[in-house]
C-alpha cells in the first residue's frame, strides 16, 4: 500500500505528503501527526532538518484532547508502542513492531530535530515557516473517484493508478444516460397505473424501461464495473 493509501490512526483520514515530495514523509492535515517509515527515519535522523519541514508542513487543526497513546499501525494494523529512539532518549515516540514505522505527534518532530542537532553539538538553521503546497488531485480512470496524484492505488477502487489507462468518459456518460432512460420509462409505467384507459403510455414506458436496461447491460459488457461500487455506481459517486 502507497502512502498516499494510508490512514491517519487517530483520525482517520488520508495522510498527505508534500507534492512534489521533497520531504519524505506523509502527515496528517487535521492532527498534525506524522507517519515515517524506518528508511525514512535513517534519512531523518541524518538529516534532521528534513524532520523539522516535515513537523511545519502539518498543522494540527482539530482543537482536540490529547488522544491516547500506542493507536494501531496506519500501514499493519498491529498496535504502535511507546519507546525511546537512541537518538533521543528523552522523548518518546510510537513505533510498530512489525514494519517498524513511525508514527510522531505535532511538535515532536521539531523536539527530536533539535535533541540529534544538539547530539552532534550541530546548529540548526533558523525556523522559516513554508505554506505547504496545494494538494493536486486526479480522478481514478476506473472509478472517476479524486486521488492524490502521488497515490499508487485508488482509495475507492483499490485499483494502481501507475499503469492505469486514460479515462473512458464517453461508456460512462452513455451508463448515465441509459439509466436515465430506464428511470423515465418506470415513471410512465407508473403514471399509467391511475390512467388504466392509456394503454400507449404503457407501451412508451415498459419500451423505454427495457431499452434502457438492455443498453444499460451493453455499456457495462464493454465497460469494467469498478469493485464494491454496488448496482449503480454512477449514483453513488
Amino acid at each position: 500500500m502507497g502512502e498516499g493509501s494510508l490512514l491517519c490512526p487517530v483520525c482517520g483520514i488520508r495522510l498527505r505528503r508534500r507534492i512534489p515530495p521533497s520531504t519524505p514523509g506523509a502527515y496528517c492535515p487535521h492532527c498534525g501527526g506524522m507517519w515515517l517509515t524506518s528508511v525514512q527515519w535513517k534519512v531523518m535522523m541524518d538529516e534532521p532538518d528534513l524532520l523539522r519541514a516535515l513537523d511545519l508542513l502539518a498543522h494540527d487543526t482539530a482543537g482536540l484532547p490529547a488522544v491516547p497513546d500506542e493507536p494501531d499501525c496506519p500501514r499493519c494494523g498491529d498496535r504502535l508502542k511507546t519507546v525511546s529512539p537512541e537518538e533521543a532518549t528523552s522523548l518518546l515516540i510510537e513505533k510498530c513492531p512489525s514494519c517498524d514505522g513511525i508514527w510522531l505527534k505535532d511538535g515532536q518532530g521539531l523536539l527530536i530535530a533539535s535533541a540529534v542537532a544538539k547530539s552532534r553539538q550541530e546548529s540548526l538553521p533558523p525556523l522559516e515557516e513554508e505554506p505547504p503546497s496545494p494538494a493536486v488531485l486526479v480522478e481514478c480512470p476506473y472509478c472517476l473517484r479524486p486521488n492524490f496524484s502521488d497515490a499508487d492505488e485508488c482509495w475507492a477502487c483499490g485499483k494502481t493508478l501507475a499503469d492505469a489507462p486514460q479515462q473512458r468518459r464517453t461508456p460512462f456518460l452513455l451508463e448515465k444516460l441509459m439509466m436515465g432512460v430506464s428511470l423515465l420509462g418506470v415513471a410512465l409505467v407508473l403514471l399509467s397505473l391511475n390512467r388504466p384507459t392509456s394503454a400507449k403510455i404503457t407501451v412508451v414506458g415498459l419500451f423505454l424501461l427495457l431499452g434502457g436496461l438492455a443498453g444499460l447491460s451493453l455499456v457495462r459488457s464493454l465497460w469494467e464495473k469498478p469493485p464494491g461500487s454496488g448496482l449503480f455506481p454512477t449514483l453513488s459517486r
